[in-house]
Parts: C-alpha cells; sequence; structure tokens
C-alpha cells in the first residue's frame, strides 16, 4: 500500500527522535562516572620523565568491584569511589572518636562517628592505596629514601562547611599514632610521604555523610633537584549512600560500564 506523504515525514520525525535518544545515551553512558565499591584500587602517579612531570590516575588490580575494572588504569574523573555503611564488619569502616586531642584531626567531638576507608583489606569496602612505583630507580630521586609527597590541595565538595578529610595509619614509633592529612584546622595537615617504588595503604576518614571532591596532588624532588608536581587532581568520595542513593549509582555504574570497556589503559 502506498505510504501517504504525512505519514512519509512521521517516520522520518519518529527515526529521528530514535537517533537522538539513542546518541544522547551512548554520551550519557561516556560520561557516567563508575562506582567502585569493593577490592583493591591504587591512586597512581603516571610520570613523564620528558617534562618532568606527573599525573594522577586510578589503578585497579583482579579484586577491584565492579569486575569491569579489574585490570584498568582509569582517569580519576570517571570514577566515584564508595565508603559504604558496611554491613559485613560496620565496625571496621567507621568508628566513634575517642577522648584526647590528639584525635582532634577527625574533626568531630569524641563520640561522635566518622567514616572510613581502613588500611586493611576489609570485605565490602574499597582497599584503597597510593601508589609511587612506576618512577624508576629510587637514585633517581632526592634522599637516602626518597618519598613523593602525597597532599589535599583542595576540596571543591563536601556536605558541611565543617566536614574534614583526613588520613592516619599507626605507623610512629612503637605503633603510636601519626596523622597524614588532615583539614580540620589551618593549616591543613599533609604528610602523606610514599617510598618512591613502593605502594602503601592507610586510613582515610571523612567526617560527614555525603559527597566529597578531594583535589590531590603530588610531589617529588629529582636527583639533580628538579621539582617534580602533578595538577591538583579531583577524586569523588561517595560517604554512606542513602539507599536510594546506592540504587542510583549501582545503575550509574552499569551505564558506565559500555565506556569504560572502551577506555584504553594508560601504563
Amino acid at each position: 500500500m502506498p505510504v501517504s506523504y504525512p505519514q512519509r515525514i512521521a517516520t522520518i520525525v519518529a527515526s529521528g527522535f530514535l537517533v537522538v535518544i539513542g546518541l544522547a545515551m551512548a554520551s550519557a553512558a561516556r560520561a557516567t562516572p563508575v562506582s567502585y565499591t569493593a577490592g583493591h584500587g591504587d591512586i597512581r602517579l603516571v610520570y613523564d620523565q620528558a617534562a618532568p612531570s606527573f599525573s594522577m590516575v586510578y589503578d585497579f588490580d583482579g579484586s577491584a568491584v565492579p569486575v569491569s575494572l579489574r585490570g584498568t588504569t582509569v582517569a580519576p574523573a570517571e570514577i566515584v569511589t564508595v565508603v559504604p555503611n558496611n554491613q559485613t564488619a560496620p565496625s571496621q569502616n567507621s568508628l566513634l572518636r575517642p577522648a584526647g586531642s590528639q584525635w582532634d584531626f577527625l574533626g568531630v567531638p569524641a563520640g561522635g562517628r566518622i567514616w572510613y576507608l581502613p588500611q586493611a583489606s576489609t570485605s565490602g569496602v574499597p582497599f584503597l592505596g597510593v601508589s609511587a612505583e612506576g618512577l624508576g630507580s629510587s637514585t633517581n630521586w632526592q634522599g637516602a629514601n626518597p618519598a613523593i609527597l602525597f597532599a589535599v590541595a583542595g576540596v571543591t565538595q563536601k556536605p558541611l562547611p565543617t566536614s574534614v578529610v583526613s588520613a592516619w595509619d599507626f605507623g610512629g614509633a612503637g605503633g603510636a599514632l601519626r596523622v597524614l592529612w588532615s583539614t580540620a584546622t589551618e593549616p591543613w595537615t599533609n604528610a602523606m610521604n610514599t617510598f618512591v617504588g613502593s605502594h602503601a595503604h592507610y586510613n582515610i576518614g571523612f567526617s560527614h555523610q555525603g559527597t566529597y571532591q578531594v583535589q590531590l596532588q603530588a610531589t617529588g624532588t629529582r636527583a639533580d633537584g628538579t621539582v617534580v608536581t602533578s595538577p591538583p587532581t579531583t577524586y569523588t568520595f561517595q560517604v554512606v549512600p542513602e539507599p536510594a542513593g546506592l540504587a542510583l549509582l549501582a545503575a550509574a555504574g552499569l551505564a558506565g560500564l559500555t565506556g569504560l570497556a572502551r577506555r584504553r589503559a594508560v601504563r
């Protein structure tokens, strides 16, 4: 049966609409960050010796969740690290701040709760480290035990004006508390030094639930005295998403898988 002119126009318009929708969905899939929810990953440096300069990426191994992240190196803008309300072991990634002024760096009063990414591998929680591997021989860097400083350069988004980002371990003499990051008071504490050629894990804490966009910057000094830095690089953390937020993050992660599959690893 011949198709009338109005029908042809309607068909063309409908087809064009579907194409536009398809392109929009594909664009959204490429732009949607993937939620990193468990397993091992590192904040890793990429060293351009010629420049010289650093850039910062995520580097995931074979235990990362979702599985699409395993064995990939991904730009920080494409990832949201989820700090969960851990159902398997809630005491292993949240704590009530102890009494004593040495804990002021956490940014909550004694007895207040904070959430954190643990220094030790914990089921159901991202095991996030920092890596100064791949920088060549340590003799190319200044010092007997050369290290790279990973510093908090800025916090461009946080749940409350008083929200604090912190990091700590018990690596001091005799297992003493060491404060590595704290944005609780000015000047901020930045003492996260990681030896060249190694990677390390620390407790990374957040004083309130919500979204944090943390700008990290790495600095090292070569043997010839040249200071090498990275530009401030934003890493996004979602601390204890609400159940509805978890569903949205899961949907976003699924949407991002298509784009992630196309990404070429940065090595």
